[in-house]
């Protein structure tokens, strides 16, 4: 990863420009279904994946008052470019025999987006943006296609299918946000915003009219803050709506579309900070999640997930912190399921003037 970053300050303006370059190579073995579709050489796959991607973020921020009005603006543009080569085959002992689906694409996205914060009074705040992206995809390859026969009513396997493809997606995601501060210890908010889910580019190749799936979500909560900030508190209650839900085919090792799924959960989360040195914090989610159609879990999502850290900072030189993370237990296809856990992570350092050493631990007890 290289990146370099610019920015400029005043009173009342800010500037910030930030580039960055990654490369990324994935070389994956996996088989999730031994010999069950191909008793001969077994169902082994190779996954692998190189991509360089790049781009820029960029944004201006603004703050001006008006009598007794505060107006915060922020403005910005990004964009990004992946260069991407993928093949997918079947091996027997790593040895490739079948090359499922071999392309080299190239994405690009853009994005601008404006975000008004007004302050109306100490007790009354509104937020509100909107943001336009546009995604671009093309490129070339093969693919494997399964194709139903209606003269033989029977499926059969094209091999090597060759596709040259252009396509491109929007989307406009508004969100808003209403604060309300009856005390100055305690916040009540209102939320609501849409996003989007980008579609990988194999799928776009075979379906170039795709668009972007939306996702549209919306909040209600309260947040406190005692003890001259020493102890934050906060619950809110949610719901997100997602057009396209992509889940793991457990049989299959892929990813399918299943159509659209609703999400409603709670919230809860607290911050104390006793001491200078001292951090404590813990995180609660309760969700329920579900396809719209017909109302089954959606696999693989817990509906109980906790984290929890305490934290010591450079007490004569030496910081640590542990963190807990739970884990409830998940619904797979095939009425499976996976148990809950519990993992305990531990890391510690030592600074002296210019120097640092510091090791972790990493589920601490397995």
């Amino acid at each position: 990863l290289i990146g370099m970053t610019y920015s400029y300050k005043t009173k009342k303006n800010n500037f910030k420009l930030q580039g960055y370059h990654n490369y990324k190579l994935t070389d994956i073995y996996s088989n999730y279904t031994y010999y069950y579709f191909n008793p001969a050489k077994g169902d082994q796959l190779n996954q692998f994946d190189t991509r360089h991607y790049m781009g820029f973020n960029s944004i201006y921020a603004h703050c001006m008052k008006l009598s007794s009005i505060v107006l915060d603006t922020k403005f910005g543009i990004q964009y990004r470019i992946d260069i991407v080569k993928q093949r997918q085959t079947n091996t027997e002992k790593r040895e490739a025999f079948n090359t499922i689906n071999n392309y080299d694409f190239t994405e690009q996205s853009t994005g601008i987006f404006l975000d008004e914060r007004i302050t109306l009074s100490r007790w009354f705040r509104i937020i509100g943006g909107m943001r336009y992206d546009i995604l671009y995809y093309y490129g070339h390859g093969t693919q494997d296609r399964e194709v139903f026969n209606i003269f033989t009513n029977s499926t059969s396997i094209i091999e090597d299918d060759y596709k040259r493809f252009h396509t491109y997606a929007q989307t406009i995601s508004p969100k808003a946000s209403i604060i309300i501060s009856p005390e100055k210890k305690w916040d009540v908010f209102i939320n609501y915003g849409r996003g989007f889910s980008s579609t990988p580019a194999r799928q776009l190749a075979w379906e170039e009219n795709n668009t972007i799936p939306v996702v549209s979500t919306g909040e209600i909560g309260i947040r406190t803050h005692q003890l001259h900030k020493k102890i934050l508190c906060a619950t809110s209650i949610w719901g997100a709506l997602k057009e396209s839900e992509t889940v793991f085919d457990s049989e299959t090792g892929s990813s399918i579309d299943r159509g659209k799924s609703r999400r409603v959960g709670i919230d809860f989360e607290l911050r104390i900070v006793p001491l200078k040195w001292l951090y404590l914090a813990t995180d609660i989610t309760y969700v329920k999640a579900v396809f719209v159609e017909n109302n089954n879990p959606i696999p693989n999502v817990p509906s109980l997930m906790m984290t929890n850290i305490i934290s010591i900072k450079d007490v004569k030189g030496i910081s640590c912190i542990m963190r807990g993370r739970y884990l409830g237990s998940r619904t797979h296809d095939l009425d499976y399921k996976s148990g809950d856990y519990y993992i305990l992570d531990f890391q510690m350092s030592y600074a002296y003037k210019n120097l640092t050493v510091s090791f972790s631990i990493e589920n601490m007890f397995n």
